[in-house]
């Protein structure tokens, strides 16, 4: 008489477990630059109100990104975070460059570590779906 061994199955995720995974990384960083933002943007009194606009449009559009990464990570959703993280770099170093209190240099380091951090993620996804399924979908 022999015995039946049960062998566990390695579980692959699949491409919607890896996108929804992804994306909820993403939305991730995505609330963590809103937190950033808001944390700089509180407290100091600093800010011009032209400058406070700008940084409440920021925290909104961070949080709009993270939404769709969250519920629906799309393409379209992917490159726009990309494309909005690329543009707060380019905010962020025009300040970097210039004096700056040395209380506001680890805030504005923290954004925009975040938004390297997301543009990476972003670029992982975007490439592996428009370059890399696509591959090994016609084979």
């Amino acid at each position: 008489m022999t015995v039946d061994q049960h062998v566990p199955q390695r579980h692959s995720p699949s491409t919607g477990d890896r996108a929804r995974i992804a994306g909820r990384c993403g939305a991730v960083l995505a609330v963590g630059s809103a937190v950033v933002h808001a944390a700089g943007s509180s407290g100091h009194g600093s800010v011009a109100a032209p400058g406070v606009v700008v940084l409440n449009l920021m925290i909104l559009a961070c949080l709009v990104c993270a939404w769709h990464l969250w519920t629906r990570p799309t393409t379209r959703a992917w490159a726009l975070t990309a494309a909005m993280s690329a543009g707060m770099i380019a905010l962020h170093t025009v300040p970097m460059g210039t004096a700056m209190h040395h209380t506001e240099m680890p805030m504005l380091r923290a954004a925009t570590g975040t938004a390297v951090l997301e543009i990476a993620v972003a670029a992982a996804v975007l490439i592996t779906r428009t370059v890399v399924m696509p591959r090994v979908r016609s084979r």
